[in-house]
C-alpha cells in the first residue's frame, strides 16, 4: 500500500488543503520517530512514505541483511507499537470519519 495512491495531487490542492496535507506530514514524521531508526525505515519503505515507491519485506530485508521473516516481525512490531493510543491520538484528526 503507497502512501502516493491515497494522497491527493498536490498541484490540484487548495491553501487550506495544502496545509492540512503538510500538518499531516509533520504529525506522521512526530509519530514515526517515536519508533527506532530501523523500525521507522522498514515501515517508511514499506508504504513508501519519502520514496518513489513501496518495498517488499524481501527487498527490505535485502536492504538491511535481514530475512523476510526477522523484517516482517519488525514491521509488525512497529505497527502494534504506532496503535498505541497516545500514538493512534496524534493521529485522529486525520482519519476519516
Amino acid at each position: 500500500t503507497n502512501l502516493y495512491g491515497i494522497l491527493p495531487d498536490k498541484s490540484q490542492l487548495s491553501k487550506e488543503e495544502e496545509h492540512g496535507l503538510k500538518r499531516l506530514g509533520e504529525t506522521l514524521d512526530e509519530v514515526l520517530f517515536t519508533l527506532n531508526e530501523t523500525e521507522r525505515e522498514v515501515v517508511k519503505m514499506y508504504h513508501g512514505v519519502g520514496q518513489e515507491q513501496s518495498f517488499t519485506f524481501e527487498e527490505i530485508g535485502a536492504h538491511f541483511g535481514f530475512s523476510v521473516e526477522k523484517t516482517r516481525n519488525i514491521y509488525h512490531e512497529a505497527i502494534f507499537m504506532l496503535r498505541h493510543p497516545k500514538r493512534r491520538a496524534k493521529l485522529k484528526e486525520f482519519m476519516p470519519k
